[in-house]
C-alpha cells in the first residue's frame, strides 16, 4: 500500500511533468518519455481520472511503452521502480 507521503510526491511529480511536457521544459528525448512516466504514475496511484487524462492527451501508447533511461531514472528517484543494487560493469579497459 502506498503511504500518503508517497501519494503526495507522486501527485506533485505528475503535475510537474505534465506542465513540463506542455511547456517543453525538457529536451525532445525527455519530452517523448514523459507520457510513459505519467502513465506509470497514474496506474501506481490507481487514479482513473489521470489514466483517462493521459489516454485523451496521448492515446494508449504510453501504457504500452517501456520507459527509456531517463524515464526509468525519474521513476527510481521516487521509488516507483527499484534502483539496481548491482555495481555498474566497466565498459572499457580504462574503467578497470
Amino acid at each position: 500500500m502506498i503511504t500518503s507521503h508517497y501519494i503526495t510526491i507522486y501527485n506533485n511529480l505528475y503535475s510537474i511533468l505534465l506542465e513540463s511536457y506542455t511547456d517543453r521544459t525538457f529536451n525532445e528525448e525527455k519530452c517523448q518519455q514523459i507520457p510513459t512516466v505519467l502513465a506509470i504514475i497514474s496506474v501506481v496511484l490507481n487514479d482513473t481520472s489521470k489514466i483517462i487524462e493521459i489516454r485523451d492527451k496521448f492515446g494508449l501508447s504510453p501504457f504500452t511503452t517501456v520507459p527509456g533511461p531517463w524515464g526509468k531514472w525519474v521513476l527510481q528517484q521516487v521509488d516507483i521502480i527499484p534502483r539496481s543494487f548491482r555495481n555498474v560493469s566497466p565498459t572499457n579497459i580504462q574503467d578497470i
